[in-house]
């Protein structure tokens, strides 16, 4: 059982979900330090642990993961902590596939029945959501965010801060631009352009969404 201490930032479904990977993995929530943005939840429990405020003075002398779904969210947190030092811990669910000839970044998520295949590459704090699979010789840049049960084909690229929505196919050797949105369902054959969002079967872009 693990017997180091961990901070965790988040205290919404997503933490929910890491979390229990945790405890499959023999963590306790006692052994978890809970930090969150929401002043609302301040004050309060999670996992029945208290929760903490999280400020630019909070402490960052043990692991941190953020489990916040939200890309831009996540990559804001992090780049605070980063400039005071934070090591981010990783986190990947017993029930999860990942190959040893793949490269998982510091503070990623791997949730259960998730694969990651071989010679694949994920960056700085990504999540790899229920069921997601990465199939050999992609790449997933930083804060990129896979839900449920999307497929990336084999050298797929997603740039950094994209969200690639439930179900959605992703087929071999097309790239996703930075910041962009894949919508749920949708099937994905053609490389679609940074700041856009892209849906259907097959998918089409509707609209240029973040800049």
């Amino acid at each position: 059982m693990p017997t180091e201490r961990l901070t965790m930032i988040g205290t919404g479904g997503h933490a929910k979900v890491v979390v229990d990977a945790l405890l499959a993995q023999g963590w306790t929530a006692s052994a978890i330090d809970f930090m969150t943005e929401d002043e609302s939840a301040v004050g309060g429990t999670f996992f029945g642990q208290p929760i903490q405020r999280l400020s630019s003075e909070s402490p960052v002398d043990q692991p941190v993961h953020i489990a916040i779904g939200s890309n831009a969210a996540r990559g804001r947190i992090a780049a605070l902590l980063q400039t005071r030092g934070a090591a981010f811990f990783t986190i990947a669910h017993p029930r999860s596939v990942v190959s040893h000839l793949s490269r998982v970044g510091d503070g990623c998520f791997i949730a259960a029945c998730a694969v990651i295949g071989p010679d694949a590459e994920v960056g700085l704090a990504c999540i790899v959501n229920h069921g997601s699979i990465v199939d050999h010789d992609c790449v997933v840049n930083d804060f990129a965010h896979l839900a449920p049960g999307s497929t990336l084909g084999g050298g797929v690229i997603v740039h950094a801060n994209v969200l690639v929505g439930a179900g959605a196919n992703i087929l071999p050797r097309v790239t996703i631009g930075l910041n962009a949105v894949v919508g749920a369902g949708s099937v994905v054959n053609r490389d679609v352009p940074a700041n856009s969002t892209y849906a259907g079967v097959p998918a089409r872009q509707l609209h240029e969404t973040r800049t």
